[in-house]
């Protein structure tokens, strides 16, 4: 799946433009999507969530 995401026509990859792709891909498969990434944006955006969950 990844590989063919990078692979797409017209698309233009290195180490340093697919690794953070790669990162969230891998995060949104995984259960640290929420914890890694939605708590600190809101937190980031809104303030306070993650004393909420108590993270």
């Amino acid at each position: 799946m990844l590989q063919q995401r990078l692979r797409q026509a017209g698309m233009r990859w290195n180490i340093e433009s697919a690794q953070p792709v790669l990162t969230l891909k891998a995060k949104a498969e995984s259960d640290l999507w929420e914890k890694d990434v939605v708590i600190p944006f809101v937190d980031a955006y809104i303030g306070g969530l993650s004393a909420a969950y108590d993270l």
